[in-house]
């Protein structure tokens, strides 16, 4: 059975997005101080309201994998929780057609340990959060990386803005990083410009075989 990217309609889909931050933050890797929550999840203010989506994946009925991604609304964006971003904003925001600038962003990317190397998660993860950039009109996308991602990141385009912060927190560094959604289109669905119709960023007949 393949592996199925939705993003949450329901409550109960977003919070299946919630258990897995907990499930792999806290359970799997011990950030967040590493104590089980007797609510068993992990959110915070950017979770609900105008300009959010949860994409999930599923393999059958269980699921596995998760990112958030933000439109920039007038109230911040998570990666704004963990570094100061006005400069490169305040670079972005230049008048001028060239520079038109609306932001968005990814955060809490999540994929539980036996998954991470069964299928593609990440590449069919990454593709759904471009098309929602791409849906809602976006032109920058901003993420605080983790040093193991951002490699990976450079490789599609993001330009990492500031040495590796350490979160107290989260109990990581983060790296500030800033793409375009552009390079993000380019490097999810190559150089065709069809993009599948998904309704409101809702790739439900998705699957990681293929990506």
């Amino acid at each position: 059975m393949p592996i199925k990217i939705l993003t949450a309609r329901t409550p109960d889909q977003i919070e299946h997005a919630l258990w897995l931050r907990h499930q792999v933050y806290i359970i799997e890797e011990g950030r967040y101080g590493g104590v089980p929550r007797p609510e068993a999840r992990l959110t915070d203010r950017f979770d609900h309201g105008l300009g959010v989506r949860h994409i999930l994946a599923y393999d059958g009925e269980q699921p596995v994998a998760a990112i958030r991604v933000n439109l920039e609304t007038g109230h911040g964006l998570p990666p704004e929780t963990h570094f100061d971003f006005r400069s490169t904003l305040a670079e972005l925001h230049r008048p001028g057609p060239a520079n038109r600038y609306r932001a968005a962003s990814g955060s809490m990317l999540v994929i539980r340990g036996q998954w991470r190397r069964r299928y593609n998660i990440l590449r069919a993860l990454y593709r759904a959060a471009t098309h929602c950039f791409q849906h809602w009109g976006a032109t920058h996308v901003l993420l605080n990386s983790t040093p193991k991602l951002a490699p990976l990141y450079r490789r599609i385009g993001f330009i990492q803005i500031h040495d590796p912060v350490w979160i107290s927190e989260i109990g990581d560094h983060v790296v500030p990083m800033v793409g375009r959604v552009e390079d993000c289109r380019r490097h999810a669905f190559g150089l065709a410009h069809f993009v599948p119709h998904l309704g409101q960023c809702s790739p439900s007949t998705w699957n990681s075989k293929g990506f």
